[in-house]
């Protein structure tokens, strides 16, 4: 009987053994597949309110030149502009005018001061004005005597806001104004 204990034993042995053995050399079990992402839970919410549309505020006037001449006798620059006030704002009391001249091929442009116009709508809704400047650069010789475009900005807020930034201006002659020279240059 001893025998048949011993036998019984040895068996256990080695099944305990190769147990351990199978368990120690056999891969890791896979991990479990992934989850499909679960939709997130909501909430009865009303949907969101679309964002009211932005209003462009309309500008208070319009303008078209009509004329710029450059008169070098009398060292004086001549804006001639149709203004037309906005019909569902108020017209402005003041408006300011800079005309800034160029020549096609030369990255350099001539100017003075901005030139106040007050009241510019007294007589209605249409207008037309001539903003006259001095013309300090009048007499400089590097200025060329003819070929001249010009572009005007107008702002009803300042005589700083009717100049634009330098990276604004434009040496196109597109959409320039072509300048009336008139008058022979004083030599300073």
């Amino acid at each position: 009987m001893l025998k048949k204990l011993a036998g019984v034993a040895a068996f256990l042995v080695g099944l305990a053994v190769a147990i351990a053995v199978t368990k120690f050399y056999a891969p890791s079990p896979s991990p479990p597949p992934p989850q499909p992402p679960q939709p997130p839970v909501v909430a009865d919410v009303p949907p969101p309110t679309p964002p009211a549309p932005v209003q462009m505020e309309e500008p208070p006037f319009s303008y078209k030149a009509q004329l710029v001449t450059l008169d070098f006798a009398s060292a004086k620059t001549h804006t001639r502009l149709a203004l037309e006030a906005s019909p569902t704002g108020s017209a402005p009391e003041r408006i300011w005018v800079w005309t800034y001249f160029f020549v096609p091929g030369e990255q350099k442009i001539w100017a003075g001061e901005p030139v106040e116009i007050k009241r510019p709508f007294a007589g209605g809704s249409r207008a037309s004005i001539v903003a006259s400047a001095d013309c300090n650069w009048c007499g400089d010789a590097r200025a060329p005597e003819a070929g001249y475009y010009a572009r005007i900005h107008v702002s009803s807020e300042s005589a700083q806001a009717a100049r634009p930034a330098s990276e604004e201006i434009n040496y196109s002659i597109k959409t320039a104004v072509p300048v009336v020279v008139e008058g022979k240059r004083q030599r300073n």
